[in-house]
């Protein structure tokens, strides 16, 4: 069944017929989790009208599984929450038909030298830390609690002081806050803390009485499935992708976007598209340069990125552990993850142990130029100073990859700056940006997934020209918290 669009506008009304053989489409910038959610809604009702542009030559984003040397890694530890809304763990399972393997979750976090359990729970706490250690904790944090309550502050520093008190912030979250955004925790907003949910001490005590801090939800072929089900659900409903996509500009016409051209390929090969609506999932400061690429209005909004070590070494690790967390700024890994422990039925036939490092880094700093000999070097010797591996293993096969923007840094004031940019966006009629990087947003797949049903369903429906409708769902995606 085709559906029909209705366009409204100041003083206009405009009806689009999408089953016939007109010109224009429903664009979608980004092949990531959401922007393949929303493509593979809209070309069910919209058969041969719906067209996805990817810069890289994959789909997914960080949500990929990528295949090198015969084995299979993820772009990182990827997991579905137990506590993900059930609406969304039905949609994966019915409508994009992947099998969702329920796992224990044996998390670890170096801590002063050895390993903690992560998340935390009561009984963790009792068993990982000394009496001594435990009320010293609880004094700090009681203290701080009665002392801050009433003047949080705005800054990162001032609020995690009141939330976990100044022993644990000193000694835990100063050095995390360092090393995930790279900045003085004293110039990132309060949101910094909001928006990345990361166990608290009260948390733990909550957890303690749930089930859902202990196990998780993981794609029995790997987190990349998601996207390659979405992918062949999209083209079988006569969706278009293009991939190795460079975007050049857009045109505008009576404050809507009637084309976009862009070059795909080696040879740059330039192509246009006339454009019915155009819904981006990029970052919303490179939206904000293509649309208005005239302007020198910079949104100035920051990312953190992200280097990638997959490696195979010849032997296996000494303890169960999943994940192992690296807050510390004297380790240079940040997060080590076996995808073996989230899935048996990945790599089955693979010799040796695969894991999967990440390095928070800037664009352009050391880590990030670092050649792939240097970083393996200097991850192997981190791995055997923590004792993840007893001595130097041996490398079978390893790769590495760089990743620019990966996560929103909310310095002091990058509110104001991104609804600037946001507002100027959102009066061009038929242009939606939404997503991870559309909304500078630390969040979940679940919340990307969210996202997209929302917004299709708000397209479907009609309403699709009634900005101050969907802003109001915008604000309750912008209070997303990402979980570890």
């Amino acid at each position: 069944m085709f559906h029909s669009l209705v366009i409204r506008g100041p003083g206009c009304m405009v009806t689009t017929d999408m089953s016939n053989n007109s010109n224009p489409r429903v664009v979608i910038l980004g092949a990531g989790i959401t922007g393949l959610t929303l493509a593979r809604e809209l070309s069910e009702h919209f058969r041969g009208k719906v067209l996805v542009l990817e810069k890289e030559d994959f789909v997914g984003g960080l949500a990929s599984t990528h295949q090198r040397d015969g084995f299979s890694f993820d772009l990182g530890s990827h997991r579905l929450h137990r506590d993900s809304p059930e609406r969304i763990l039905r949609y994966i399972e019915q409508v994009i038909g992947e099998d969702l393997l329920l796992s224990q979750r044996r998390g670890k976090v170096y801590y002063r030298g050895g390993f903690v359990s992560y998340p935390p729970r009561l009984t963790s706490l009792l068993r990982d830390f000394s009496l001594r250690e435990i009320l010293e904790v609880s004094l700090s944090y009681v203290r701080s609690f009665m002392n801050g309550q009433n003047r949080e502050g705005s800054d990162y520093e001032s609020a995690m002081r009141v939330a976990v008190g100044q022993k644990l912030y000193e000694t835990f979250y100063k050095d995390f806050a360092k090393k995930l955004w790279g900045m003085d925790p004293r110039y990132l907003s309060i949101d910094s803390m909001r928006k990345r949910r990361t166990p608290l001490f009260r948390q733990s005590l909550k957890r303690s009485f749930s089930g859902n801090g202990d196990r998780f939800l993981y794609p029995r072929n790997g987190i990349g499935a998601i996207s390659k089900k979405l992918e062949q659900r999209i083209l079988d409903s006569g969706g278009e992708m293009i991939k190795g996509v460079r975007l050049k500009n857009v045109s505008i016409h009576d404050n809507r976007i009637s084309k976009i051209s862009f070059g795909r390929g080696q040879t740059d090969e330039e192509m246009t598209t006339e454009v019915l609506i155009l819904i981006s999932t990029i970052p919303i400061d490179d939206l904000f340069t293509l649309v208005f690429s005239g302007e020198k209005y910079d949104p100035n909004l920051e990312w953190r990125g992200l280097r990638l070590l997959c490696l195979v070494i010849d032997h296996a690790l000494k303890d169960d552990c999943e994940t192992y967390y690296f807050p510390s700024t004297e380790v240079t890994l940040g997060r080590v993850s076996e995808i073996k422990k989230y899935s048996l039925h990945l790599n089955p036939t693979l010799k040796g142990t695969l894991l999967t490092i990440e390095i928070p880094a800037s664009w352009g700093d050391d880590i990030m130029t670092m050649n792939e000999a240097e970083l393996l070097d200097r991850c192997l010797h981190d791995l055997a100073g923590v004792k993840i591996v007893e001595t130097y293993p041996k490398v079978l096969s390893y790769c590495t990859m760089a990743l620019e923007k990966v996560y929103p840094i909310y310095r002091l004031g990058w509110k104001a700056r991104f609804f600037e940019a946001y507002e100027r966006l959102s009066q061009i009629e038929n242009l939606f940006t939404i997503g991870r990087g559309g909304l500078f947003l630390h969040c979940n797949i679940d919340h990307c997934i969210l996202q997209g049903l929302d917004l299709s369903d708000f397209i479907l429906r009609g309403e699709w020209c009634h900005k101050d409708l969907w802003h109001k769902k915008v604000l309750e995606f912008l209070e997303f918290s990402a979980r570890d």
